[in-house]
């Protein structure tokens, strides 16, 4: 039985946190004809699922390295 570390479930909420107000902010620009802010949110929000992205794999490496020495 794997019991996840606390840092990681702070990690992930954080993530977590971080993509459901980029999602909240990228539903703001929607309504103005102001193309540089919604390019500028869009960026934003793709940078933000790249950080995901990037959790999720350092977190499989580490579950990797960790089996790998058990």
């Amino acid at each position: 039985m794997s019991i996840i570390p606390p840092v990681v479930l702070t990690v992930t909420l954080l993530v977590g946190g971080l993509v459901s107000s980029a999602k909240t902010a990228r539903e703001l620009p929607k309504d103005t004809s102001n193309h540089e802010l919604k390019a500028a949110v869009s960026d934003l929000y793709d940078d933000v699922l790249s950080v995901k992205a990037r959790v999720v794999d350092l977190d499989e490496e580490n579950r990797a390295l960790r089996e790998s020495y058990l």
